[in-house]
């Protein structure tokens, strides 16, 4: 069996990643290869605004790039491919959505297909402009019921309902991601291997408690800002916003007067978010726009004092989307900040300040080993990590759950031949031990005037003197009937004839068409 080997690929505003790895013996993932392009060039600084992809030639080329890079670092080819994208105009939206499982009896258990349907009822949903990249499961109730259940599969009912979440975004930047993996050569990419660029960092950034217990993951990038409410192990509010790390190097640019790579190189060397940690009399000299003019001194404090506006700007557009979701009160665990734009010095403090909840910065280094820190603690490679581990794990853990229930056949107790009485009891009375009083221990009475019938003695071989085994009644193995086998042939006559299934074949039978002999 070819071993799974999985790769990343992320396309941001300023670079592509690339991220080749697999699972080990203790289910662990290994980073066998790792690539980073960027976009430096001038002529190459617009290729991709606010996550939407401008020019998907030359975005491809780098793509091919990058995966060259990667794949000679690893040294294997990864069979299977996960893709980020992104846009600063994502939308969640809600949905609840109701079928009635007619097709069986009453009190009949929920069965993992049942939630597939319920699933695919929502995601034929068509809204204009726009195309529908996930669609998520929260909670379910059965039969009106008042009470919303987590798990679903194996609660009798026959009337569900389940609420949602759909990701929607506009389909530019869909399509032209597509074409620029094609132009690659990356073609035929599956639609589920193909998520959000913030849920595939939940993936790499997010520990298991921090999703149970709810936390807001702030993922700063370059054009964008985005934020994902986890709580309960499930993703339950997702945005988004065109203010990231590139509007503060703007701002110095503006602020400063200096060039934009001037104004990078200061934000990354010298910029914090909190002015007060930088004293009046801190200057740094950096070239002019001109090379012919002299260099030019530049206030650090100011430098500060324009970062930590910048940053006050995007926890408050953070606190207004918790708000906004109702989960301002309900995340126990606070804020974890990743991406680009979580390097800068004292962001935390400025986020608790804003916020007042508990802000730290998050590795991309959950359920990966330790053998390159330079990439599983670099937060640049967060979103490409998380698409990985997407190889091998559900952003939903009940998915997980429910295909291994699938998977694992019901056991049949194999029919037990009856074997013929060699003596009888009475038919009014169970037959029951006897206390003793008889002088046999361990016979049996029949409530027949305490009458105690003995089994006759078995046959015993003349020339060993031991009993001789009776030999096994020869019978015919019986079919054993079960009441379910009828309902399951049914279900599949009905399946096939008044579900949409059987006219998304074209009109050919689907498997299970004909009937089980029973």
């Amino acid at each position: 069996m070819e071993k799974k080997i999985v790769c990343g690929i992320d396309v941001g505003t300023t670079k592509v990643c690339v991220v080749i790895g697999q699972q080990d013996h203790d289910e662990k993932l290994d980073v066998r290869g790792v690539s980073r392009v960027e976009f430096k060039d001038k002529k190459f600084k617009n290729l991709v605004t606010k996550g939407a992809i401008l020019n998907p030639d030359f975005v491809s080329k780098f793509i091919k790039k990058a995966l060259a890079e990667a794949i000679e670092q690893a040294g294997v080819t990864p069979n299977q491919y996960f893709i980020s994208v992104a846009s600063h105009q994502v939308a969640c939206i809600p949905k609840i959505s109701d079928i009635s499982r007619d097709y069986v009896s009453e009190g009949d258990e929920v069965r993992h297909d049942d939630l597939q349907r319920l699933l695919g009822s929502v995601g034929r949903t068509k809204i204009d402009g726009s195309a529908i990249l996930h669609v998520l499961p929260q909670e379910y109730s059965v039969d009106g019921d008042s009470e919303e259940h987590y798990h679903i599969v194996g609660v009798t009912g026959t009337h569900l309902r389940g609420k949602f979440q759909v990701i929607t975004m506009p389909l530019k930047p869909l399509s032209t991601l597509l074409k620029s993996l094609d132009w690659a050569g990356l073609s035929n990419i599956p639609p589920k291997h193909v998520y959000l660029a913030s849920l595939a960092s939940t993936m790499a950034v997010l520990s298991d408690e921090e999703k149970e217990h709810g936390a807001i993951l702030v993922d700063i990038g370059a054009g964008k800002t985005d934020v994902v409410i986890v709580q309960g192990e499930l993703v339950r509010y997702v945005a988004s916003f065109p203010v990231g790390g590139k509007a503060i190097t703007k701002d110095i640019e503006i602020g400063c007067d200096v060039s934009e790579n001037v104004a990078e190189d200061l934000k990354l060397r010298f910029g914090t978010a909190t002015h007060k940690e930088v004293r009046l009399n801190e200057v740094v000299a950096v070239p002019n726009v001109l090379e012919s003019l002299p260099p030019k001194n530049v206030s650090l404090k100011n430098v500060a004092v324009i970062i930590e506006a910048r940053v006050k700007d995007i926890a408050t557009f953070v606190a207004a989307v918790v708000r906004h979701a109702g989960f301002e009160r309900k995340i126990k665990t606070g804020i974890v900040l990743t991406g680009g734009g979580a390097r800068l010095d004292s962001i935390q403090e400025v986020f608790r300040s804003v916020t007042g909840m508990h802000v730290q910065v998050g590795r991309p280094n959950q359920g990966f080993n330790k053998q390159k820190p330079e990439t599983t603690n670099n937060l640049s490679y967060a979103t490409a990590l998380g698409l990985v581990r997407l190889g091998f794990r559900s952003l939903d853990p009940r998915d997980e759950l429910y295909e291994s229930l699938v998977s694992v056949p019901s056991p049949i107790q194999a029919p037990v031949p009856t074997r013929p009485h060699t003596y009888t009891t009475s038919q009014h009375h169970s037959p029951v031990p006897s206390n003793g009083s008889n002088g046999s221990n361990g016979s049996y009475t029949n409530g027949n005037n305490g009458h105690t019938p003995r089994p006759p003695e078995p046959p015993r071989n003349p020339e060993t003197k031991e009993p001789t085994k009776e030999p096994e009644p020869q019978t015919e193995p019986e079919q054993e009937w079960k009441w379910w086998r009828l309902r399951m042939d049914l279900n599949s006559w009905y399946k096939a004839i008044f579900r949409d299934e059987f006219e998304s074949r074209n009109g050919q039978r689907p498997d299970g068409w004909e009937p089980k002999t029973v």
